[in-house]
């Protein structure tokens, strides 16, 4: 059984033909089998998968490790102080207005004919009130005249996990010309 040959063309005019032989391919072997394991079952007492007998660690984790991980699994959740700022997430109850100014068209608005979205995002506390505001995208004219509205605004608190906190969300306002 011969092996295909391949052609190699040489010289710049191409004119001179060679012929050479392709290699053949390498040998393939099976992987050697995996060398036997042992796992400790964690269903047979006295077996630690150590070779040792006796009991490993300290069931309320080592008093004198100095590591940063923690428990294994556990996220650190800091106690809540009341004065952190969560961002708006699922599992909160949305913002529902209770009181406050709606929003209005400024006069130099009206005139240039000022139509479209303005996003603003502010801190609605713990007790309902709004603050920290500022604009994201504006709109001419209009800026000022909506952080004045939402700081007016009350809202009935938002909770997550059944306790109010202070949020940070998002307002997207739709302005449209009164007709």
């Amino acid at each position: 059984h011969r092996a295909p040959a391949q052609v190699q063309r040489e010289g710049a005019e191409g004119h001179h033909l060679r012929r050479r032989r392709a290699a053949p391919p390498p040998e393939v072997r099976p992987d050697p089998p995996p060398e036997q394991t042992t796992v400790a079952d964690a269903n047979t007492p006295g077996t630690t998968g150590t070779g040792s007998t006796e009991p490993e660690g300290d069931p309320d984790g080592d008093p004198n490790s100095d590591s940063p991980i923690g428990a294994i699994g556990v996220p650190h959740i800091p106690e809540a102080t009341g004065t952190e700022v969560l961002p708006f997430m699922g599992g909160m109850t949305p913002p529902v207005m209770i009181g406050g100014a709606e929003f209005s068209y400024t006069r130099q608005a009206q005139l240039a004919g000022v139509e479209g979205v303005v996003i603003a995002k502010c801190v609605i506390a713990a007790e309902g009130t709004v603050r920290d505001c500022r604009i994201i995208k504006g709109l001419p004219y209009m800026d000022d005249a909506v952080l004045s509205a939402l700081r007016s605004r009350r809202y009935q608190p938002m909770t997550y996990q059944g306790r109010p906190v202070n949020v940070a969300y998002t307002f997207n306002i739709k302005l449209r010309m009164p007709r």
